[in-house]
């Protein structure tokens, strides 16, 4: 399956069913999770997508995380939160999208569910990222998904 970016703004308007992405699972480990979620939730088993989803974590409105890039922002949802993460260019290889008309999902413009961790981009200031006292180390703007994946490629 190729892989390919996608940006926020593609995934909300774009992607109309729940997916999953685990960029790092083998055909065969996506086969045995099928067999299995199969048994346990019969016909419910989210379709896999090789989406290359990058962005920065940021902290908005009540403590909600979302991920930002240059396109649009997404609510995030985090199984196990890392402040490491926040305000870093982030690639995502494991995660969930849950479309705003899923079944029950009551989020406007859907959310992401990260279900193992973020790749940090740039882990620090040694690659050239501002830090503030406030912010830690970022981005002076938000990151392109062309820009963040040839930065990928070229690291």
């Amino acid at each position: 399956m190729p892989l390919r970016p996608v940006c926020v703004s593609e995934l909300l308007s774009r992607q109309h069913l729940s997916c999953f992405s685990n960029l790092s699972w083998s055909t065969n480990q996506h086969r045995a999770w099928v067999r299995e979620a199969e048994l346990s939730a019969p016909g419910q088993v989210l379709p896999r997508v090789s989406l290359l989803l990058i962005g920065c974590l940021r902290e908005g409105r009540d403590g909600e995380w979302r991920l930002t890039d240059s396109s649009g922002s997404v609510r995030c949802e985090c199984l196990s939160p890392s402040p490491l993460w926040l305000n870093r260019p982030v690639f995502l290889p494991h995660w969930n999208y849950i479309p705003h008309d899923a079944p029950g999902s009551e989020a406007a413009g859907g959310w992401v569910e990260l279900i193992g961790p973020p790749v940090v981009l740039c882990p620090g200031a040694e690659q050239g990222l501002a830090v503030g006292p406030e912010e830690g180390a970022g981005l002076s703007k938000a990151v392109g998904v062309k820009e963040a994946a040839d930065f990928l490629k070229n690291r």
